[in-house]
């Protein structure tokens, strides 16, 4: 299962980042073998390098504390999920595509993102996803950077869709993630 995690966050459709050196890929592995059973805030930085077989000053000059590691993941697996899309340009050209493609691409990263962002991280998928994906847009059309009417849009599907599709686990998650892009393109009455 460690490795899944870790295959997943590391490279399910991309290769292994070239010249990450070997103590850092360690201790990403350790982490994850030790966040699948334990909530982030039980994790200490002694655990973690006896773990992946480094010293403290070794993790420390990569990272100021487990926070700071978890949070780079999240990133990381978020921008995964975009950058495995076949056109992140959709965000403005076929939102409904968009949100249909965003929701999907995380289904094979379901062990993942399940292990980065539960307890009480449970919250930081959204937040992190509403990052990533304004980054995406913003960089698409930087006329709208400053904008109250796209910020809250923007923020508007990104949580609505996520706890849409978390909230109705009774249905057929295909069905769901088809209706929540529905929805998603429906509404969207600015000029993208």
């Amino acid at each position: 299962m460690t490795n899944d995690l870790n295959t997943a966050l590391i490279g399910a459709k991309k290769k292994r980042k070239r010249g990450e050196p070997k103590a850092k890929r360690r201790m990403r592995e350790a982490f994850l073998q030790i966040r699948a059973h334990k909530d982030l805030e039980e994790i200490t930085v002694t655990e973690l390098c006896r773990r992946a077989d480094i010293n403290k000053s070794t993790f420390y000059g990569y990272y100021h504390n487990i926070y700071e590691l978890s949070d780079a993941l999240q990133s990381e697996v978020i921008q995964q999920i975009i950058d495995s899309m076949d056109d992140p340009s959709e965000i403005c050209t076929d939102v409904s595509s968009f949100a249909y493609r965003m929701l999907a691409n995380c289904r094979p990263n379901h062990e993942i993102i399940q292990t980065l962002f539960s307890g009480s991280q449970s919250n930081k998928l959204p937040e992190k996803m509403d990052e990533v994906i304004k980054k995406l847009f913003y960089s698409i059309k930087p006329q709208h950077l400053g904008d109250l009417h796209h910020a809250v849009m923007l923020s508007y599907k990104i949580y609505g869709s996520y706890y849409a599709y978390i909230m109705n686990t009774g249905f057929d998650p295909e069905e769901r993630m088809r209706y929540i892009a529905e929805l998603d393109g429906s509404f969207a009455t600015h000029d993208v």
